[in-house]
């Protein structure tokens, strides 16, 4: 649910989504779950479908008579946690697809494009549902985000379930605003019988489904049981099964400190950690953006006002982004008005990048973003209008809202001067990327006499070459 936000308290106020939005949900499931829809994304991945193909081709070919080749790179990677700290995070490349496509100047034809055959694919179903127009043009986005919201689903659950390969779209509970019900959802799948044992145990552990972890060991076979005990790398696995068999003498906050690198159903364990855990946990979620709004809302809740006020402080961008996405975007204005207190004017700045480069130019049509843009500006205090006057941004800010183009126009208008090699997308902890580059040279074939030594030192070097062709311009984002 979406919810009001004051300074110094969270309301539990809510807002139904339009029955209008409901059907579109409705009719957008339909499609993400149709066959042919899921073997194209499971073919190319979710970049295919990320970054619109009109805004892609203007990208490519816009500079493509200044070389006489280019490639073309797709990737994804999400933030993950290796230990049980709030600051044991990295960064994991998750990306099933990953393609080189050349191009030249003659630019790149449009069958090359994943992202075409994705939208050519989308407006075919579209095509056959009978609904006006106007809700028709409404789909194409709102499948983007439906998308993002299945792909986020599966990056969460790769390491908890064996068989990532299944169809588990199909036990899927959507939530009226088109969000994933987790907890449902975790619960259809423990009900449905296509996991095994192991899974459903395992699945039940990282939701805190005490009647069902309970139900479940009791008919863990032996075999199971020692693979959980010896050779599983799960640890809040092993830790349910340390408590069960030894009649729970591992304390419940332990195995709630376990359970948040997996950050699943944080309202049965949360509100088990210490002050300080609380808030450790808190900034890190938000900071990455790790978690879903209305785990944050929770979170914030059961954290004293004066953390929480310590909280927007330091990363009161980060919290806005949260209203940059699907379905917040009607509440951003409301919640900015709110969070200017605790502002800077690097934060400012960075949601000014957000809405531009990431919302803008990439073409995103699920809400308009130009109108948005206009808004928070002139909600904007004066001193953070003049604190911006000598950054790199103020002249497209002020070109955009200074334009009468939507969305779509104002989109070609900057691609036109957008100086960067690569465009980017972030959602709740996954960053989606499109590279250009120029080609790395062939590489010399290795003399027959060449040692292991050698060989390892090559393919060393060549790995470093490629951080520093690409990681230098990610991590710089």
């Amino acid at each position: 649910m979406l919810r009001a936000l004051h300074v110094d308290m969270i309301s539990n106020e809510s807002t139904s989504p339009h029955l209008q939005h409901m059907n579109l949900v409705v009719k957008g499931i339909e499609i993400c779950n149709d066959p042919e829809v899921k073997s194209l994304t499971g073919k190319y991945g979710l970049s295919a479908c990320i970054f619109p193909s009109k805004e892609i081709r203007k990208f490519l070919n816009k500079d493509s008579s200044k070389v006489s080749s280019l490639e073309l790179h797709m990737n994804e990677w999400k933030y993950d946690f290796y230990g049980y700290q709030p600051s044991c995070l990295n960064i994991r490349d998750i990306a099933e697809y990953y393609k080189e496509l050349n191009f030249n100047e003659s630019g790149l034809t449009e069958d090359a494009l994943p992202c075409i055959k994705w939208e050519e694919l989308i407006a075919r179903k579209i095509s056959n549902l009978s609904l006006p127009d106007s809700m028709k043009r409404k789909l194409t986005p709102l499948i983007r985000s439906l998308s993002l919201e299945i792909d986020k689903w599966n990056s969460d659950h790769s390491d908890i379930l064996i068989r990532m390969t299944m169809d588990f779209q199909r036990y899927f509970c959507w939530k009226s605003e088109g969000i994933i019900d987790r907890e449902r959802t975790a619960k259809s799948l423990l009900d449905s019988g296509t996991l095994s044992l192991r899974e459903r145990f395992n699945l039940a552990c990282h939701y805190w489904l005490l009647r069902d972890i309970t139900s479940l060991w009791r008919y863990l076979s032996a075999a199971d049981r020692y693979n959980i005990s010896i050779c599983s790398k799960n640890t809040i696995q092993q830790a349910w099964f340390e408590a069960l068999r030894n009649a729970s003498s591992i304390p419940l906050s332990r195995l709630a400190r376990l359970s948040m690198p997996g950050h699943l159903n944080l309202r049965s364990y949360f509100h088990l950690l210490s002050r300080n855990e609380k808030v450790r946990w808190l900034k890190t979620f938000i900071r990455f953006r790790l978690i879903e709004y209305d785990d944050v809302y929770f979170c914030l809740s059961k954290v004293t006002p004066t953390d929480r006020q310590y909280v927007f402080r330091t990363f009161s961008s980060q919290f806005l982004e949260y209203f940059l996405e699907f379905p917040l975007q009607d509440d951003f204005l409301r919640v900015s008005s709110c969070m200017w207190p605790f502002m800077s004017p690097a934060d400012y700045i960075h949601i000014l990048n957000i809405i531009i480069y990431q919302r803008i130019i990439i073409g995103w049509e699920d809400f308009n973003y130009v109108q948005l843009l206009k808004e928070f500006w002139d909600q904007s205090p004066l001193n953070f209008k003049e604190g911006i006057q000598e950054e790199s941004i103020y002249q497209t800010v002020l070109s955009i809202i200074r334009s009468e183009g939507n969305g779509q126009s104002e989109s070609e208008r900057l691609l036109e001067d957008y100086k960067r090699e690569h465009l980017s997308f972030h959602c709740l902890g996954i960053r989606y990327f499109v590279f250009k580059k120029k080609p790395i040279e062939e590489r010399v074939p290795r003399p027959e006499s060449e040692s292991i030594t050698a060989t390892l030192r090559r393919i060393f070097y060549t790995a470093l070459k490629f951080f520093f062709c690409f990681g230098c311009n990610v991590l710089g984002e």
